[in-house]
């Protein structure tokens, strides 16, 4: 499935369409975390290169995932995800790859948050409960491991954030990545076209 911003008018009585094409593709990407396996270790760059999905296989039954495998499921479902938008088809290479490189990783802690958040839990887990972070002997990376697991969720209770809010959230994160590296990109572009 691919989603097509573009065949949203953008007048008000359309947001609910918006949110439940995001829908969709949230429940998606969440269906593919939850049962789904990658074999490979391709680079953001191939994967910006690839047109279409990502293919997934399913687990293999009784399958346990170490922290490091859940980090790049993670990763790879939210470039799926991301790759879904209709735009990305029309970025040139080096667009999608910047794109990618400066929102994947923000939209994933978001989305990593979110899902423990609606389980009611306390701190930041991958879906089987596995700590978000490669465990590291040093008290002062543990201190701020644990600032970093619980300060999202925090705020998402603080400030009672909807599913929907989440959603649209979400959209916020992945279009505007990183202004600076796209002037950067359109900069050498007309540098070497004039």
């Amino acid at each position: 499935m691919t989603f097509k911003l573009s065949k949203i008018p953008s007048d008000i009585d359309n947001l609910s369409e918006l949110i439940s094409n995001l829908k969709v593709l949230d429940t998606q990407r969440n269906r593919l975390l939850l049962n789904f396996r990658f074999e490979g270790n391709p680079s953001v760059e191939e994967l910006a290169r690839s047109f279409g999905p990502i293919q997934f296989h399913p687990k293999l039954e009784n399958h346990q995932s170490d922290s490091i495998q859940w980090g790049n499921l993670a990763a790879l479902t939210t470039i799926d995800y991301m790759k879904k938008f209709n735009f990305m088809g029309v970025l040139d290479v080096e667009d999608r790859i910047v794109l990618i490189k400066n929102s994947f990783t923000d939209f994933d802690m978001l989305s990593n948050a979110r899902r423990s958040f609606d389980l009611k839990k306390a701190e930041s887990s991958f879906p089987d409960g596995s700590d978000i972070f490669v465990k590291i002997d040093h008290d002062i990376c543990n201190n701020l491991e644990n600032k970093i697991r619980c300060r999202l969720i925090g705020r998402f209770c603080d400030l009672k954030i909807t599913a929907e809010e989440f959603l649209l959230l979400t959209c916020v994160f992945f279009c505007n990545p990183g202004e600076f590296h796209f002037k950067l990109i359109s900069f050498d572009y007309q540098k070497t076209s004039h």
